[in-house]
């Protein structure tokens, strides 16, 4: 298109037919607000194996939490021991999937710590041998650097960190992993009316209060390491927190591990959109399988929320299908599919969203708006630079800042901001802009 070039973002839903939900799996829950005890042979839901402390470093339940100290040994130096939470014994039924939850916080840390605590998933775990398990073990494992005062979540596996994380402030981790041969889908959050998040096979997602930090990570080893993990049907058996190094309090004050509520297979392996011109081209695939789709019907929105439908496509038993959007202005437009089996029925498995920026156009946009996670999103293309944000009295709002894994400004503010307007200043393609902010 020649002369007017537009912003283009494209969320994309996912649908797929399915015969039968299941019933969700709940494998352990605790509060730690009770009198325990918390660790028990053979363990009941509530309950890990066996809770280890060594030399200067323990555990106790406190103000409805489970803390875990480690505190400075002088005498002799470097054997301040470690605290371990260890669930051995294997999770049943054996899950293909888990969609583990922690709300935990930091106190008194007193150290710069890299991976001060461990947290891994896996399998056939020792509570008895307190060395670090093989990585031959293990589906995955992320850990908490300790930062001086507070902390800052880290990802192993792919090498990125969340942002600071202050003390005494309570955040929640969520770890969605998939060991099946399936793609499966989940809802974040859990409130959310229709499953909206996809995880494929042998990966994992990582959530950090509400924001993604990480989209479907290779189960750890990735493929191509020295020594790369064979498949291994109970991977996910296992659990495990270990304290192991800096100085300080770690306060667990939930933790949830269930599988992934209603796990269905993803029949749609792919969908893809492109702008050319003045057209969005839609391409999906789908493996070939019993029960194949019977009709998809497309569907496009401008908010998200309400789709219109605007075209049909015949499930003819192909396993790649394609349908053309000849839309007329630009802006920010939403995509999802709906598979239907020959019966009519339908049912939500994935959202994933694109992001099209046509470098012609000048526009700068902050998703959502008004701001829903308390950290805002803005999509700039990468080119924006110095931002400030401040209220309508002109009084600029601290933050920290970081890129996301789509390119997106990712701003997360010092303090809570109180329901209102804000400005964020920024420059932007040698000129300075201002975007309203509302928050609600």
């Amino acid at each position: 298109m020649e002369g007017r070039g537009y912003l283009l973002l494209i969320i994309i839903c996912i649908f797929g037919p399915v015969t039968m939900a299941l019933g969700q799996i709940t494998y352990f829950e605790q509060g730690f607000d009770g009198a325990g005890p918390y660790a028990n042979t053979p363990p009941n839901i509530g309950q890990f194996d066996k809770l280890v402390q060594t030399n200067t470093s323990s555990y106790a339940a406190f103000n409805g939490a489970l803390e875990l100290t480690r505190a400075q040994n002088p005498v002799p130096q470097n054997t301040s021991g470690l605290v371990r939470a260890v669930r051995s014994t294997a999770f049943s039924p054996n899950p293909e999937t888990l969609y583990i939850q922690m709300t935990l916080s930091a106190r008194d840390i007193s150290t710069v710590t890299s991976n001060a605590v461990y947290f891994y998933v896996g399998e056939n775990f020792n509570p008895d041998n307190n060395s670090i398990p093989s990585n031959l073990l293990l589906f995955s494992r992320i850990s908490l650097n300790f930062d001086g005062i507070g902390v800052v979540v880290r990802d192993l596996q792919t090498n990125v960190n969340s942002a600071p994380i202050g003390p005494n402030t309570s955040f929640t981790l969520t770890w969605v992993l998939n060991n099946s041969a399936w793609g499966q889908v989940y809802k974040f959050p859990e409130t959310a009316p229709v499953a909206n998040y996809k995880v494929m096979p042998y990966r994992y997602d990582l959530w950090v209060n509400g924001l993604l930090l990480v989209d479907e990570a290779s189960a750890y080893p990735p493929p191509g390491s020295v020594v790369p993990n064979s498949y291994s049907p109970t991977r996910l058996s296992n659990f495990e927190i270990r304290y192991r190094d800096g100085f300080g309090t770690i306060g667990i004050d939930y933790l949830l591990i269930r599988d992934i509520d209603g796990v269905l297979p993803i029949y749609i392996s792919s969908f893809e959109a492109t702008q050319f011109q003045e057209q969005v081209r839609l391409e999906w695939t789908v493996p070939l399988q019993e029960n194949m789709p019977d009709t998809y019907l497309v569907q496009r929105s401008v908010d998200g929320y309400d789709f219109t439908t605007i075209g049909t496509v015949p499930g003819q038993g192909s396993i790649g299908y394609q349908y053309i959007d000849s839309i007329r202005v630009g802006g920010r437009f939403f995509y999802r599919i709906m598979a239907l089996d020959i019966q009519g029925r339908v049912i939500e498995t994935t959202l994933r969203r694109t992001l099209f920026l046509d470098p012609a156009e000048d526009l700068i946009f902050v998703y959502d708006n008004p701001v829903k996670a308390g950290v805002l999103q803005v999509y700039d293309g990468g080119m924006g630079q110095d931002f400030r944000l401040r209220n309508v009295s002109g009084i600029e709002i601290p933050f920290t800042s970081w890129r996301g894994v789509g390119g997106e400004l990712l701003i997360d503010p010092i303090r809570p901001l109180p329901a209102g307007i804000y400005l964020l200043g920024l420059h932007y393609r040698g000129k300075n802009r201002s975007l309203r902010v509302a928050v609600p």
